[in-house]
């Protein structure tokens, strides 16, 4: 089990499950865990979360990608990312790798 993104700290990098099936649309990404999970739609942010993930990635590294990206606090993204990547945990959707 992944730890939660709030005490990962700062040196724990994070990415898309390998059991994470995906496909582009608009506005973000359908998601899919494999063997049987429920598609999920992440949008918005959190699309472009979803596609920063598809390399290893740092909870610093995203707060600065994002908060650049979208003119916005860090501290705020960084709090909206770390719940995000903690829901994101939970559901086998991201982990971090070995």
């Amino acid at each position: 089990m992944s730890p939660p993104a709030e005490t990962g700290g700062t040196g724990t990098r994070w990415r898309r499950s390998d059991r994470a099936l995906h496909r582009r649309v608009a506005d973000g990404a359908i998601v899919l865990l494999l063997p049987d999970g429920e598609p999920e739609l992440v949008t918005g942010p959190g699309g472009a979360l979803w596609d920063l993930l598809a390399t290893d990635r740092s909870l610093d590294e995203l707060t600065a990608e994002l908060a650049a990206r979208y003119d916005h606090d860090p501290e705020i993204v960084r709090h909206d990312i770390a719940r995000t990547l903690g829901g994101l945990a939970d559901r086998g959707l991201v982990d971090t790798p070995p």
